[in-house]
């Protein structure tokens, strides 16, 4: 059986900042953190084309240990990447990441009203000031990707903060809905018309020859344009990557890697002794036709039903208790983008056939 070469590797538990939407809740009262022998077999194991992911937690609280391997590494083949909440990146962390070419998953949650009103730090203060400085350092560099939240708190900042980066000339920006809280109809309103501000922003782009990638617009348009996956598989299940946490123990998801108690026959083996293959086995099952909705929706009468993964079983699992049961907030989520979606894609249509503009009945 072929055992990923990816990891995720939660180098420790703590973090400086109390984000109020963490899905870390569920992390255990004392922080975990990774030994050095647990991150040189980690090396073994993605050497020859593999890749690690330092995660956490705050993984630049672990920066010396990052340091330490990245160099022992470099005649390794292997990729590496960090996501960061930039608030512990200085000069000299900056350019490491950047000297050794080590993707960087930044999390800023757009402008400063959102991101200050959920990203604080343990006294309760925003970041936003010194995560943008943090950001600046790396102006040029193209393995930033910004991936942002939004909640139910923010969901008025979306199109700002997805503007605000892309004008100041971040390729790849993602800010996404935390599917936790109250997605109740007012929300989802709100949600729709900052959607319909970024397709009108989208469309703006594409018609001047200036195209910026915005995948609550692109995304959707693909469920409308193009033939349905051959397999619909959800990621977090652990056969494309594992997370691996401070112990050397492997999990299906790094969403799971704070989640205590957790269930034994979801840990799938260590760096140490291998991948448990029954264990594995078992992971990364996944029977699409036991996929639900948490609201009681047909999924029979989806229209994105054949694009559906069931999107993230860790948060389902976390959230309602089985993998296969999706949290209502996702299904309504994913509707309004689609609606969204199909009035871009009519827009579209319509431009490529103008002599259908103007008729009449």
């Amino acid at each position: 059986m072929q055992f990923p070469k990816h990891f995720t590797y939660c180098i420790t538990t703590a973090c400086n900042l109390r984000c109020k939407y963490c899905y870390e809740r569920f992390k255990p009262y004392q922080p975990l953190h990774a030994q050095e022998e647990v991150g040189l077999r980690l090396l073994d194991l993605a050497s020859d084309n593999g890749s690690i992911h330092f995660f956490g937690g705050e993984p630049m609280l672990a920066f010396d240990l990052i340091k330490e391997l990245v160099l022992e590494a470099e005649k390794r083949k292997i990729t590496f990447g960090i996501t960061s909440n930039l608030t512990l990146i200085d000069e000299e962390k900056a350019k490491f990441i950047r000297d050794h070419n080590i993707g960087l998953l930044a999390s800023i949650d757009g402008v400063k009203e959102a991101h200050d009103l959920n990203r604080v730090d343990a006294q309760g203060q925003g970041t936003w000031e010194k995560c943008l400085k943090a950001l600046q350092l790396f102006k040029g560099y193209d393995k930033v990707t910004i991936r942002g939240s939004v909640s139910t708190t923010t969901i008025q900042y979306l199109f700002e903060g997805y503007r605000f980066f892309l004008e100041q000339g971040w390729q790849n920006v993602v800010i996404l809905p935390v599917y936790e809280g109250d997605w109740n109809e007012d929300v989802l309103q709100a949600y729709k018309n900052e959607l319909i501000k970024l397709a009108q922003y989208w469309l703006s782009k594409q018609a001047r020859g200036n195209p910026v990638k915005i995948r609550l617009i692109e995304e959707p348009l693909d469920w409308i344009r193009k033939p349905p996956p051959q397999n619909r598989r959800p990621c977090g299940l652990g056969d494309r990557a594992l997370a691996v946490m401070p112990d050397g123990t492997f999990r299906p998801c790094h969403r799971l890697c704070t989640t205590e108690p957790f269930p034994e026959e979801w840990i799938l083996g260590d760096v140490f002794h291998g991948v448990d293959e029954e264990k594995f086995k078992k992971s990364i099952e996944w029977d699409e036709s036991q996929i639900h909705s948490q609201a009681g929706y047909n999924c029979n009468l989806c229209p994105i039903m054949y694009f559906c993964t069931g999107l993230c079983p860790s948060a389902n699992w976390q959230s309602t208790g089985s993998r296969y049961e999706v949290l209502k907030s996702i299904c309504d989520t994913r509707l309004v983008e689609y609606e969204v979606g199909a009035l871009v894609h009519g827009i579209l249509k319509n431009a490529r056939n103008p002599s259908r503009q103007g008729r009449t009945r």
